[in-house]
């Protein structure tokens, strides 16, 4: 026998003390008219003192009283041993838990049937603990289905996992199986750990970026782990697909590759085929941030500036941002408080060579194309510092930024307008003029709330409701945000089975039998009460 509160058996010694005292004899004592009447010739006899049972009824109260006692105490005896019958399940949600072995089923699923045989059928109730989510109370025949809805995180999957396992440890005096793909350092004779992870074919997208400037250029780096020698490479802003097959690094090491786009839209999906093993990394998104003023044309322009001012609108210009730059060919016509490219015609041949000054306009352009057939326009109004001229001194290109910051050209040139730096430099003016130039970047999974709705993720299905996944996501005014792959590296593999379920010693609890006999006991000894006392039986008859 056992006691839950062994303490509670320190009553028993008054509870003793008292039947002592009631089981020892004593002779009756007797009222009489006068003691002389009562003397005798011979002496009495000597009184002698005996154990003697007290009443039924008081023996009854003081059986009851001792039950009482004991059943404070919870006494309980050994009814065997087996398997616990309630456990506490800690999920994980790494995100490499979301591979698919044989391109079929999800690690995730074959590791839940596996912890489904671990478990036996001896288990009837289960705490299901995904980390991070939710508590579920299920039973056995129901916890599979519950299981399966699992969903993978982005970021800290690890350090949940470790918090829920130190909760569920807490919380109760129950078994935990942590069901993962890696070990975990917590060491508890509560705590068991079944652990699968296996070497994976993989290559995945590990870096996504993309600028504006000085041209359209996106940057992906692509992580492998396979053998695979090459892969190709897709990327798209929805409209304009660009392709490449590229050349992999080899196996457990990663490699950049930049690759020229004719257009960045708000947003860019890259993807490599052939699929692999882990499919969430086969695709990745950037969202542009950052706002590209609005070119406004003002009168007449000549042919090469109305067409910088198409091409930047379509692939540039950012309407939602309320920036306006003004391209004019004249200043008089227009209020100098605004910010504004002008371009006026030019008259006079350069003379070479150019004496250019360093400055975020002029980089990254060949000015010997301007020296070979260029021409200069009158000097520039007042304010303006220069930033191009000929060997005359004459003004090519000149800046202010007061009362607005503004660009002034004051060139003209068929090489020039015919290659790309024509591109740059106007891009270069405007940006100057608008602000810092619009980048392409992915946000931490954290950035996701309610108002965004998914337009595209990453496979498993379902882990793009739940905020947490790579993807890209829509709010229904016209911003875009694309979440990036925020988690760990692949797990190593790992085959971590724990021994078969230990036994558990059950008990039969003997406190409400205890207590149902004292009741009976103490009734019994109250209608003993009540036959023997004339008092009591008499107004009872009354």
């Amino acid at each position: 026998m056992d006691f839950v509160w062994p303490a509670a058996l320190w009553g028993f010694l008054p509870w003793l003390a008292l039947g002592a005292w009631l089981l020892r004899g004593r002779r009756a004592k007797v009222r009489v008219a006068f003691l002389t009447l009562w003397r005798q010739a011979t002496p009495p006899l000597p009184g002698r003192r005996r154990l003697r049972s007290p009443p039924w009824p008081v023996l009854l109260l003081w059986l009851a009283a001792g039950a009482a006692l004991l059943a404070l105490a919870q006494p309980r005896v050994p009814a065997g041993q087996a398997v616990a019958n309630h456990w506490t399940v800690v999920l994980s949600r790494d995100p490499w838990l979301a591979a698919r072995r044989q391109g079929k089923q999800l690690e995730y699923t074959l590791l839940l049937r596996q912890a489904d045989q671990w478990l036996g059928p001896q288990v009837g109730r289960i705490t299901l603990m995904p980390a991070p989510q939710k508590v579920i109370q299920c039973s056995r025949s129901q916890w599979l289905e519950q299981a399966d809805n699992w969903t993978p995180v982005a970021t800290g999957a690890a350090e949940a996992t470790r918090r829920a396992v130190l909760q569920a440890l807490a919380e109760s005096d129950r078994p935990v199986l942590l069901v993962g793909n890696r070990a975990i350092d917590l060491r508890d004779p509560r705590l068991f750990v079944l652990a699968q992870a296996r070497l994976l074919e993989n290559v995945g997208i590990d870096y996504f970026a993309a600028v504006a400037s000085p041209l359209g250029q996106a940057m992906v780096r692509l992580l492998n782990h396979s053998d695979r020698k090459n892969a190709l490479l897709t990327l798209s802003d929805g409209q304009t697909p660009t392709s490449l097959t590229v050349d992999l690094p080899p196996r457990g090491q990663s490699r950049d590759y930049f690759v020229d786009l004719p257009r960045l839209g708000p947003w860019l999906e890259a993807h490599i085929t052939p699929d692999d093993d882990f499919a969430a990394d086969n695709r990745a998104w950037i969202s542009r941030r950052g706002r590209s003023a609005v070119a406004v044309a003002a009168g007449a322009l000549s042919p090469p500036l109305q067409k910088m001012v198409a091409v930047w609108n379509r692939l540039r210009a950012d309407p939602a941002s309320g920036l306006r730059v003004m391209v004019a060919s004249d200043l008089a016509d227009h209020p100098a408080e605004e910010p504004m490219v002008l371009m006026p015609p030019a008259t006079q041949p350069l003379q070479a060579p150019l004496r250019i000054a360093a400055h975020p306009i002029t980089e990254h352009i060949d000015w010997q194309n301007v020296e070979r057939d260029g021409w200069a326009a009158p000097s520039p109004p007042s304010g303006f510092s220069p930033l191009v001229s000929d060997a005359a001194g004459r003004t090519l290109l000149a800046i202010r930024s007061e009362p607005a910051r503004q660009v002034w050209i004051g060139l003209q040139s068929a090489e020039l307008f015919n290659s790309s730096d024509w591109v740059l430099l106007f891009s270069q003016a405007m940006q100057w003029i608008g602000g810092p130039s619009a980048r392409w970047l992915s946000e931490d999974a954290a950035a996701i709330s309610g108002a965004w709705k998914t337009v595209s993720a990453a496979p498993p299905e379902g882990s793009a409701q739940q905020g947490w996944w790579p993807g890209l996501y829509e709010n229904g005014q016209g911003q875009w945000l694309a979440v990036g792959r925020r988690w760990d590296d692949a797990p190593p593999s790992i085959d971590l089975v724990p021994a078969a379920p230990p036994m558990r010693q059950h008990w039969r609890e003997l406190t409400v039998p205890l207590l149902w006999l004292a009741l009976a006991a103490g009734g019994l000894a109250a209608w003993g009460f009540i036959r023997k006392s004339p008092s009591l039986t008499a107004r009872a008859s009354v």
